[in-house]
């Protein structure tokens, strides 16, 4: 299992802050508890942090600590979840609310009331477009992500005034963790795969991530998941303008089933590769995974064409 990076307050600060000449501590050996200090310009993407990696249950070798540091110089500078791209899918996404309502919707009624003291995993949380609605409505939350970069953007979400003075930061904890293979001793009421997240893996990551979750998810909760769907009348590549400097070209393999899309920004390229899932594909891995479909929505997607945004909650009722 992976290491998970806790982000945590300094002393008498706001959630996952200190100020940005504070250096980042990390463990070489969690069972020694032995420190080493990085200087900020070692791990740029981690700026204005205070970092801590929690072990698995397992031994963290120097090496998988340096590999975490520096995640953003093994080439993902041209990804949404890395560099300057997480900055700017936030920019481009965190007003869109599309599946916010049908989420909080599943919340209120597809988890075992009993369970309600329980927090709500977030997988794959991004910087937070799900995580701040589902804590703005009450709902604890362990917000996890395996980009640093975008887990920093949430971060700085949470010390907003009004996300202090709301509640909403005192709520949310952030935790690197990659959603085809964590361990967290917890179990939780729901747990969240927003964003078509799943979409990124493969069929076997895919199975793999929902075992996951079903491991972590109390008896009477729910998993809450969503999908692009992609039907068979979409263009095999077309391109869209979201904004006067940015277009957005989509190419699809449905024979393939795989699905890139190209974001162009100003002088920047931003590609992302996706699989396409049905529905039927999704609800055939929760029932592998012992889960039980329980409420399912589907709303067209406003802006592109022949795409359908699906949100399926299954439930354990083991």
């Amino acid at each position: 299992m992976s290491p998970i990076l806790l982000l945590t307050p300094g002393a008498g600060q706001t959630p996952a802050c200190r100020n940005r000449r504070s250096p980042y501590l990390f463990p070489r050996r969690p069972a020694q508890r032995d420190y080493r200090w990085l200087d900020p310009t070692e791990a740029p993407c981690c700026s204005g942090l205070h970092l801590e990696v929690k072990s698995a249950n397992h031994p963290t070798e120097p090496q998988e600590v340096i590999h975490m540091v520096e995640v953003r110089a093994a080439g993902h500078e041209s990804s949404l979840s890395f560099g300057t791209g997480a900055r700017r899918r936030h920019e481009l996404t965190h007003r869109d609310d599309t599946e916010i309502a049908s989420i909080l919707d599943f919340l209120e009624i597809l988890p075992d009331q009993a369970l309600a003291g329980l927090r709500v995993l977030e997988l794959a949380c991004g910087s937070g477009r799900v995580t701040v609605p589902m804590a703005a409505a009450g709902h604890r939350v362990l917000a996890t992500d395996l980009s640093i970069d975008v887990l920093s953007l949430l971060a700085e979400r949470l010390t907003e005034r009004q996300a202090i003075q709301s509640g909403i930061a005192g709520r949310v904890e952030i935790q690197q963790a990659d959603m085809v293979s964590f361990d967290i001793k917890e179990s939780f009421k729901a747990v969240c795969l927003p964003m078509a997240s799943i979409t990124l893996l493969n069929p076997e990551q895919r199975r793999a991530t929902i075992r996951c979750a079903a491991a972590h998810m109390a008896i009477g909760g729910a998993l809450i998941a969503s999908i692009d769907q992609v039907l068979p009348a979409a263009a095999a590549t077309s391109t869209i303008r979201l904004q006067p400097d940015t277009c957005l070209t989509e190419e699809i393999d449905h024979v393939g089933r795989r699905r890139r899309t190209i974001l162009r920004c100003r002088d920047k390229e931003y590609i992302s590769e996706h699989y396409l899932v049905t529905p039927e594909d999704l609800v055939n891995d929760l029932k592998d995974a012992s889960l039980f479909l329980a409420a399912q929505r589907s709303t067209p997607n406003p802006v592109l064409p022949h795409h359908i945004s699906v949100i399926l909650g299954a439930v354990n009722r083991r």
